[in-house]
């Protein structure tokens, strides 16, 4: 079966190709032009790199020991965090980098209210709340 031609911006397209480089041309880029821009713009994995840097992880866990915090549903408190970290980074970090990392359920807790109601609180774990100040380097980023 033939492909039914196709027409953009006046042109005749037989293939879904031809589709791809008009559409390509109408948003200002040829191959290698888009090909520039990606090798300019910071890739997923150098991102999670600066990411998982050992001086961004330093400030992490200052923040994450600074805000202090209950346990989460692991019960590792932030004292902990360090020696945990020390014996288990390398996996973290692997799991990080490969995109598998999967944080742990939020412990739920609810807080009194004074009017007699309660307030949810989830608190996820020391580990996840150190992974989560590790995206610092992503706010300027992400923001724009």
């Amino acid at each position: 079966m033939a492909a039914k031609p196709t027409s953009i911006k006046g042109t005749e397209c037989k293939s879904s190709g031809c589709a791809l480089k008009a559409v390509e041309a109408s948003v200002g880029g040829t191959e290698s032009e888009l090909a520039k821009r990606r090798a300019e713009s910071p890739t997923t994995e150098q991102w999670m790199e600066e990411v998982c840097e050992r001086e961004n992880c330093k400030q992490a866990l200052r923040r994450v020991k600074a805000n202090k915090g209950s346990p989460g549903i692991d019960r590792m408190n932030v004292a902990q965090l360090s020696g945990h970290l020390k014996e288990h980074w390398p996996a973290i970090r692997e799991q990080l980098l490969s995109g598998t990392y999967r944080p742990q359920p939020v412990k739920r807790v609810e807080i009194p209210k004074p009017d007699g109601g309660v307030r949810k609180l989830g608190i996820p774990t020391v580990l996840d709340r150190f992974i989560q100040q590790q995206g610092g380097p992503l706010s300027p980023v992400l923001s724009k």
